[in-house]
């Protein structure tokens, strides 16, 4: 409250102030493809998500034949992954959640997913 501003009377509620965030971006801030999760409840009760990308394995080293000059020449050849694995699951990055934070989460993801079914019947709702 400003110093300013008449106090409330006795028995009359406190005027309220919005409350004005500055959304910053953190200096590991990205944005994230995501095929799936993983999810746990902790001893504390709280809920951990892990989400993941998958895709096929990727070649481990790549060798490009240059020339004299340093220019690249013909077409590479690839050392492949040798596992025994199809696809490779990748964990990006886990979130730990409050029961009040994962029904918030929860919530928004429901008006989002309510807006996107509308867009495949042709209509937003």
């Amino acid at each position: 409250m400003n110093e300013n501003e008449p106090k409330p009377a006795a028995g009359e509620p406190p005027k309220t102030q919005p409350v004005k965030f500055l959304q910053e971006r953190s200096s590991l801030y990205r944005s994230v493809h995501v095929d799936g999760v993983w999810g746990s409840i902790d001893g504390y009760g709280n809920i951990h998500l892990t989400f993941f990308h998958e895709h096929t394995p990727v070649p481990i080293f790549i060798t490009v034949p240059v020339n004299a000059e340093g220019v690249f020449i013909s077409e590479e050849t690839k050392e492949q992954y040798k596992g025994d694995a199809n696809v490779i699951r990748e964990l990006e990055f886990e979130t730990i959640l409050s029961l009040s934070t994962a029904k918030l989460i929860y919530t928004v993801l429901g008006n989002f997913i309510k807006i996107r079914e509308g867009f495949k019947q042709g209509r937003v709702e």
